[in-house]
């Protein structure tokens, strides 16, 4: 298992702690977090860990790339596609969990996706992985597994139920 890293869950800290902070600035906070705690993970100690965040931004990518060149580490990209009723809908569950306190922002949903995400497939030699993630987990999660452990397996049948990464 890996640790993970939800830039959504650190966005609501931020929310409780500073109630009047604009919603942008709170954003931008959140990802200086992601990404401190994603370098001294990879970069000091040494451990794989999973960005839970968008990558429709392409700063995100950059600073992860800046991030796995000083590790010396790889960079594996999981799109998760749902429409967009699903993420409001999801969004929504998020929010009504924690009541009473400042809620994450709905952004505003583009139904097309593709040109939001077309940084991810340019001059890469390791492409995404685009996950429907519609479907129920059990259904994709062998996908994942195997695109982020392909260099430590050569059979993919043999892929562990539960697989464990650590950087080589």
């Amino acid at each position: 298992k890996w640790p993970v890293i939800d830039k959504d869950v650190l966005l609501a800290k931020i929310f409780r702690v500073c109630e009047d902070i604009s919603d942008e600035k709170a954003g931008m906070i959140a990802y200086e977090q992601l990404f401190a705690l994603a370098r001294d993970f990879v970069v000091r100690q040494q451990f794989s860990v999973i960005l839970d965040s968008s990558a429709a931004y392409s700063p995100v990518i950059e600073q992860s790339f800046d991030i796995i060149q000083e590790a010396n580490a790889r960079l594996k990209i999981i799109l998760c596609k749902a429409d967009s009723y699903t993420r409001q809908v999801r969004i929504e569950q998020r929010n009504k969990s924690d009541r009473g306190r400042r809620q994450l922002p709905v952004n505003k949903i583009i139904e097309d996706d593709e040109d939001r995400f077309r940084h991810l497939f340019t001059n890469r030699s390791d492409r995404p992985l685009v996950l429907d993630t519609l479907r129920p987990l059990e259904q994709y999660k062998h996908d994942a597994l195997c695109h982020v452990c392909e260099e430590y397996f050569d059979d993919w049948s043999n892929l562990p139920h539960e697989a464990s990464l650590s950087r080589s």
